[in-house]
């Protein structure tokens, strides 16, 4: 890529975002994010990444919305930026921030499911020798031993 390029998919990114935030009226558009724009060499394509979040329903209709709005957005942009040509939009779904979540809950999940599994084997063995449990505790300190007074 270019600087060129680079500085023209920033500038449709954030001219994208404005656009989907403040003059777009379609009822299907959910809570979209411009993630990526990505424009061929020759400026005709523009390659817009959208994540969308909510349940995967909500994500369909925000691209079907974004992509028949494709004409209308690059007439906006094409107000907004000044160009010879705008490029034509291209929506795709991007799933990167919904995947880190799900990496992200991984460890989580997985030592929960570790703990739980240890508890299994434990109660079905009567207690795991050698690994002693805490008792539990109401809150109270234990009553004092009292020592036999030596004579």
């Amino acid at each position: 890529m270019s600087q060129r390029t680079d500085r023209l998919d920033s500038q449709i990114q954030a001219e994208l975002m404005q656009l989907m935030q403040h003059e777009m009226a379609d009822p299907r558009l959910g809570f979209a994010t411009v993630t990526r724009v990505s424009t061929t060499p020759d400026l005709t394509l523009a390659r817009v990444w959208v994540s969308v979040y909510g349940p995967d329903a909500d994500q369909t209709k925000t691209l079907s919305a974004l992509t028949d709005a494709a004409g209308w957005l690059r007439h906006r942009l094409g107000e907004r930026m000044t160009m010879r040509q705008v490029p034509r939009l291209e929506f795709h779904p991007d799933a990167s921030i919904a995947e880190g979540d799900r990496v992200l809950l991984l460890p989580t999940a997985s030592l929960v499911e570790i703990q739980q599994q240890i508890q299994d084997i434990a109660s079905r063995r009567g207690g795991i020798p050698g690994l002693t449990q805490k008792p539990a505790t109401t809150g109270n300190p234990p009553p004092a031993q009292s020592c036999p007074a030596a004579g």
